[in-house]
């Protein structure tokens, strides 16, 4: 059973960034959601980046 949750700064997505979590039965990460700027249709919108043990984001 996988739970996640993203609250996003602002209705427009594209440009919002975001807090969240994805939880399993096995971990807990707090992740940062934040927009990625490229000329490239197929690529991602987002970067989602979780915390380390000792807080940093990777």
């Amino acid at each position: 059973m996988t739970t996640s949750c993203i609250k996003f700064t602002s209705a427009d997505i594209e440009t919002a960034k975001g807090v969240g979590s994805i939880s399993t039965l096995t971990f807990d990460l707090d992740i940062t959601v934040e927009p990625v700027a490229s000329t490239n249709p197929l690529a991602p919108a987002h970067r989602v980046l979780g915390r380390s043990p000792r807080g940093k984001l990777v």
